[in-house]
């Protein structure tokens, strides 16, 4: 159901997981930032440092430096330097689908577009190249996927961390995960999906957000002298 919803993102743990996470501590600890790097580091160390979480914690904590000590680097570059730490951290990310599709989504959302329909789409269009070896979801089943996105992370989100906060309450979480389950397949019934005979290797799955980000710090700069001209 999910492969077919083209909602995939919602299940796994991602760099949307840390985001949230940060806003949330943000309200207890302000923007402190040796207060949230050892929270958001413990966050990554129960994930066992999943490709994607670990790509967003150190976008996250150069962003802040950058912010900090004014290097005035733009979104586009600190992701650039964000990725290609990552790799030099641990190099067999190259390979990684999900570290790039974690990547080539981050591109999308440096668009700062604000229409929520428009950014979803955005988003769905960069990251479908690179979903071409799981499935290639119907027209149906990108506006399903739009329309359940939503609701599927938030119920997910809460219901994951209130039964990791209280193991003990962690039955009180089932029903609504059943509800879930049980709305996807209904929904996925109306979608479909298939396979297509070509799809990216992993380097090249990687070649892909590079060069993505490349033209997205192209895009920028171009901006920015229009701008000040």
């Amino acid at each position: 159901a999910s492969l077919k919803l083209n909602l995939v993102h919602c299940l796994v743990v991602s760099g949307a997981h840390l985001f949230w996470l940060t806003r949330g501590l943000e309200l207890f600890l302000s923007r402190h930032l040796w207060t949230l790097i050892p929270c958001l580091f413990i966050f990554l160390l129960l994930t066992n440092f999943q490709a994607p979480v670990a790509r967003a914690f150190l976008f996250w904590v150069i962003s802040a430096f950058n912010q900090k000590w004014q290097w005035h680097w733009s979104p586009p570059y600190t992701l650039l330097i964000t990725a290609m730490a990552a790799l030099a951290l641990h190099p067999p990310w190259l390979t990684s689908l999900s570290f790039s599709l974690s990547w080539a989504a981050s591109c999308a959302l440096t668009l700062k577009i604000s229409n929520p329909l428009l950014k979803t789409l955005t988003l769905t269009a960069i990251t479908l190249p690179l979903c071409l070896s799981l499935n290639v979801p119907h027209l149906a089943g990108l506006i399903l996927s739009i329309l359940l996105a939503p609701p599927t992370f938030i119920i997910l989100l809460s219901t994951s961390w209130w039964a990791f906060l209280s193991p003990s309450l962690s039955g009180l979480t089932e029903p609504f995960l059943e509800a879930l389950k049980t709305t996807l397949i209904m929904f996925s019934s109306l979608s479909g999906s298939t396979r297509l005979p070509i799809e990216l290797s992993p380097a090249h799955q990687s070649l892909y957000a590079y060069t993505l980000n490349l033209i997205l710090i192209l895009r920028y700069r171009l901006c920015q002298n229009i701008y000040q001209s």
